[in-house]
C-alpha cells in the first residue's frame, strides 16, 4: 500500500481549531491597544503636572522675601 503526501482532515481541523483558539486570546489584547496608549498618556500628564507643582512650589519659596511689614512678599 502506497502512502499519499499530505495532510489528513483532523490534523487539518485540530490546526484550524489551535488557530482558532490563539486567535481568539490575541485579538482583544490587539484591540485594546488604543486604551492602552491613551492610559499611559494620561500617567504621562499627572506625572508632569505632578512634577510641574513641585517646581512652582520649590520657587515660590525661594522668591518669597521678607518686606519691612514683616509680612511675606510673592
Amino acid at each position: 500500500m502506497r502512502r499519499s503526501a499530505g495532510f489528513t482532515l483532523i490534523e487539518l481541523v485540530i490546526v484550524i481549531v489551535i488557530l482558532g483558539i490563539l486567535g481568539a486570546v490575541a485579538a482583544p489584547k490587539l484591540f485594546n491597544l488604543q486604551g492602552d496608549a491613551y492610559g499611559a498618556n494620561l500617567n504621562a500628564m499627572r506625572s508632569s503636572i505632578s512634577t510641574s507643582m513641585t517646581i512652582a512650589n520649590a520657587k515660590s519659596q525661594i522668591v518669597g522675601v521678607l518686606n519691612a511689614g514683616g509680612g511675606l512678599r510673592i
